[in-house]
């Protein structure tokens, strides 16, 4: 069997109009679904499947060109990207439009008993009659689904059950959260959510490695490269604790660790940047509830507890 790009080429070459039907007979039991169809059309001006009563939901995709869906007494003119479902029941044909080549996708399937939810269940039941754009995603897997068909290498079933269920989920979303623009909204959210997280990343790990010196939020900032104000927000966001009180806890925890191992109050203050010793004071009592003096003597109590208790 020649794999998709051949047969494309062929049609360009000779004019043919290519109608790659694979067909399960039985139908293909997959993990959500049986699988009656899968296949491409590649065809000129006017070709046509003529009609017919679909035994199993169909979803379809516009790869190139345009077409003419008839669908009971309604008639949809698909353009590149555009995504047409059909229950089962329904009558049914194609007609490629003029000075354009089609090519176009399709799944045949019958979803398998509980294997979905009930939205997703009476969503291919009951499809909404109209078309939906969704040129990226939707194409990739598509494209996945015949690659994997055309070469048919070790497990191609499992390869194909999953693009299936990736195109079962997405075409639902698709129509049910408003097509292309919500599926661009989501790609894009996910990309400034990886981006802030990123920023957030750095500004701790330049936190954690520059302590002693950091005194405000605008010098964590400037060796960023950020804007102090972004910077502070997107913090915010993704950690729950603004950044100022982020660089606060840090110094107090860096401030115990100072103390515990001999430093001097003094000697801890003027470490980790502080004006004074009182200054520390202040901010470490205001933390942990008392003095940097009683917290080391909390410490060595506790130790000397402990070691009453290992005689």
């Amino acid at each position: 069997m020649k794999g998709g790009k051949e047969m494309q080429d062929y049609a360009a070459q000779w004019g043919k109009r290519y109608h790659f039907d694979n067909i399960y007979n039985p139908m293909l039991k997959l993990s959500t679904v049986d699988l009656f169809q899968a296949g491409e059309i590649i065809a000129g001006d006017g070709y046509e499947i003529s009609a017919h009563e679909q035994i199993c939901a169909e979803i379809s995709y516009v790869v190139s060109g345009c077409c003419d869906f008839y669908t009971d007494d309604q008639v949809f003119r698909a353009k590149q990207g555009d995504i047409h479902v059909i229950s089962a029941g329904r009558r049914h044909k194609i007609v490629a439009g003029e000075n354009d080549n089609l090519r176009m996708a399709y799944i045949g399937f019958c979803l398998r008993p509980q294997a979905w939810g009930k939205d997703l269940e009476s969503f291919y039941r009951n499809p909404p009659a109209q078309l939906q754009n969704d040129r990226h995603y939707s194409r990739t897997l598509f494209e996945q689904l015949l690659g994997e068909i055309y070469a048919a290498q070790p497990y191609a079933t499992e390869a194909m059950d999953a693009c299936i269920t990736q195109i079962l989920i997405q075409v639902w979303r698709i129509f049910e959260h408003g097509g292309e623009t919500e599926n661009r909204r989501i790609v894009e959210e996910a990309r400034i959510d990886r981006m802030i997280g990123h920023t957030v990343f750095k500004a701790l790990r330049y936190i954690d490695n520059h302590i002693s010196t950091i005194g405000h939020i605008s010098e964590v900032a400037e060796a960023l490269r950020y804007n102090p104000s972004y910077l502070s927000r997107v913090f915010r966001e993704k950690t729950g604790k603004t950044l100022s009180r982020y660089i606060q806890d840090k110094k107090i925890e860096s401030g115990k660790a100072f103390i515990r191992e001999g430093m001097s109050v003094g000697e801890t203050a003027a470490r980790l940047g502080y004006a004074s010793s009182q200054s520390f004071c202040k901010m470490f009592t205001k933390s942990e509830g008392c003095s940097p003096t009683a917290y080391l003597e909390r410490e060595g109590g506790a130790d000397a507890q402990a070691e009453k208790d290992d005689i």
